[in-house]
């Protein structure tokens, strides 16, 4: 029996195998030809595996420039029979393929690159899968996650109504918050310098009270791009409150109290260096000011040349609140007031008596027991130098008590001094009566027709 075996077997052997050969690829191209090989691609979901315990260590991740590491897929192309792919076309992909990255599998000296993990979930499947372009690694990017806080700064654009303005650095300037907690991964949030907000008070009247959106700047004022869900922000919006002021001109006012003392006199020439300024505050307050008041210079207290610097914010904040007037910026800050109290000057001036003009003699004749009178006038030195007698003007004016045959000292009236003054000066004057003759024939004349 084997010996009959043996010999079928090895019998037209090569024929036999040729055969077998024969058969194997008409089976090939059978099948091929029924049910042949096809390639499609999927995307197929990515787990990122132990990113939790990285997150809770305050570190953050980011893949192939990827921050929401719950969307990452990959492109994987799935080769097989035509009829294994159409009898996966329905199902869903995560049920037959799986993709996964491991953290714990970033390698310390090459952290940027982390393989890629796909295979075929379901037994039943069958095929071979090869990644998009041959992509087997991601690159991964890891950094701490930290929290800081950053300053909040403003700038206000646009101009108040005619009339009204604002100050840039005003310290009455509130803004809710100043600053903010920024929180994202350290080379980013190492980029920024401040958040920034812009208020505009364009056709503005009163006090401004806004909500701008806070702009994240880095050191050269740059605005940086950014996602929200990287850097995350205490608040994304803040509160401004800008003054807005009324402004006016006003004047500078000094003010000259009591008299010179004795033998002293007014020179009559006070100055300011400055005569108004520029001022702003609430409009209610500024409408009630119309000028600046100067401390009172008392005159009596004043024996020559005089110069006092009155600083203009000071005496606003004393009259009003510190703060609540100022001077607009550029404008002067102190006022220099200068004047002069001079000794006076005597000088006489002796006058003829014909010069002397009489009324009020009536009925009676008159004579001056002298020719001449001395009269002293005074005044600044400078008007007593300058002075021209020709303009002294003196008048006796006798009244009915001087009217007495005899002789009466009779103080003088003295005008056209100009500047200066005279001292009471008296002059003596005899007084007779007319005689009979001449009083008649004068009141024959004032009767005549």
């Amino acid at each position: 029996m084997k010996e009959f075996i043996k010999k079928w077997i090895t019998h037209n052997l090569g024929v036999k195998i040729l055969s077998l050969v024969i058969a194997v690829l008409l089976w090939f191209v059978f099948t091929n030809l029924e049910d042949p090989l096809t390639t499609t691609y999927y995307q197929v979901p990515v787990e990122v595996r132990h990113v939790e315990e990285y997150r809770n260590q305050n570190r953050f991740i980011e893949i192939d420039g990827e921050e929401d590491l719950d969307n990452l897929s990959l492109t994987v192309y799935f080769r097989s029979r035509t009829s294994e792919v159409e009898a996966l076309r329905n199902r869903n992909v995560s049920t037959f393929l799986s993709a996964y990255i491991d953290l714990y599998e970033i390698d310390p000296e090459d952290p940027n690159r982390l393989l890629i993990h796909y295979d075929i979930i379901d037994s039943s499947v069958k095929g071979e899968l090869y990644s998009y372009r041959n992509k087997s690694y991601y690159t991964v990017d890891v950094e701490d996650y930290v929290s800081v806080e950053i300053p909040v700064q403003y700038t206000i654009t646009g101009t108040p109504v005619e009339g009204y303005m604002f100050v840039q650095d005003d310290s009455n300037i509130q803004v809710s918050p100043r600053k903010i907690t920024l929180s994202g991964p350290s080379d980013q949030v190492m980029q920024v310098a401040y958040a920034h907000v812009t208020v505009d008070v364009s056709n503005e009247s009163a006090n401004v009270s806004k909500i701008g959106e806070a702009v994240l700047k880095n050191q050269d004022g740059e605005t940086l791009n950014y996602s929200r869900d990287v850097l995350r922000t205490s608040v994304n919006d803040v509160s401004v409150y800008i003054p807005i002021y009324a402004h006016k001109t006003v004047k500078i006012l000094p003010y000259l109290v009591g008299t010179p003392r004795e033998g002293y006199e007014y020179a009559n020439n006070l100055s300011l260096d400055v005569d108004s300024v520029e001022i702003y505050g609430q409009e209610s307050i500024l409408n009630k000011i119309n000028n600046i008041s100067l401390p009172e210079i008392e005159l009596d207290t004043i024996t020559g040349s005089f110069s006092e610097r009155c600083y203009l914010q000071k005496l606003l904040n004393d009259n009003y609140g510190d703060n609540t007037v100022r001077l607009m910026s550029g404008s002067p800050i102190a006022v220099t007031v200068s004047l002069s109290v001079e000794k006076q000057q005597e000088r006489t001036i002796t006058l003829p008596t014909d010069r002397i003009a009489v009324s009020g003699q009536g009925d009676f004749d008159y004579d001056f027991e002298l020719n001449s009178v001395d009269i002293v006038v005074y005044g600044l030195p400078a008007n007593v130098e300058a002075y021209n007698e020709a303009d002294l003007v003196a008048t006796l004016r006798l009244k009915s008590s001087d009217l007495t045959a005899g002789i009466h000292s009779v103080s003088l009236d003295i005008t056209g001094l100009g500047q200066l003054k005279a001292k009471e000066t008296k002059v003596n004057v005899v007084i007779r009566a007319k005689n009979n003759a001449e009083s008649s024939n004068s009141t024959s004349e004032e009767s005549s027709p």
